[in-house]
């Protein structure tokens, strides 16, 4: 199904493009989230008009992107339980990410933070990129560190009780 883009949608088009999709994503997605419109005379028109818009805004755009990025930290450190060998209980998601980079001053949002590593589910270093616009990517280190606190003992102290509680005694048997 031919589509004009009423916004841009990554790895699909920009502003006023018109795209040849699937008939169930533009149905079911395109459309009803009014990121498109059918192209047919009255959508090449608006496309048109559109694509002289944007053109006129793009440079701003991306200006502000940059501006944006600039107060991004560009070093993150998250805390988070783990095993003794590093294992995490639970993982470190997106939405994590952009949660502690946000608490720092700059709001980043969940689906800026690309999940081409997919979970952190291990103590460690990584570099995360950050999209605000095809042309404003950057990266960001993420440092996942081990919690420390009354929390982390007393997981500790809990999975040391459970092994010393365990009784290797035989209880009798009832003869009913």
């Amino acid at each position: 199904m031919k589509l004009v883009l009423l916004e841009t949608v990554q790895k699909l088009g920009e502003i006023g493009d018109v795209v040849d999709v699937r008939n169930g994503y533009a149905r079911n997605f395109l459309i009803p989230h009014q990121k498109a419109i059918r192209a047919n005379e009255e959508g090449l028109k608006k496309a048109e008009e559109l694509r002289m818009a944007y053109a006129k805004q793009r440079s701003q755009i991306i200006e502000d992107f940059k501006i944006r990025a600039e107060k991004v930290a560009k070093e993150i450190t998250i805390r988070r339980l783990c095993t003794e060998t590093g294992h995490l209980y639970g993982s470190v998601t997106p939405a994590d990410i952009a949660e502690g980079l946000s608490a720092q001053g700059a709001p980043v949002d969940k689906s800026e933070v690309q999940k081409s590593i997919g979970h952190i589910k291990e103590i460690g270093e990584y570099e995360i990129e950050i999209n605000f616009h095809p042309e404003v990517v950057f990266s960001v280190r993420v440092i996942v560190v081990e919690e420390e606190g009354e929390e982390s003992n007393r997981a500790n102290e809990a999975g040391q009780k459970v092994d010393s509680d365990i009784d290797v005694e035989t209880t009798p048997e009832l003869d009913l």
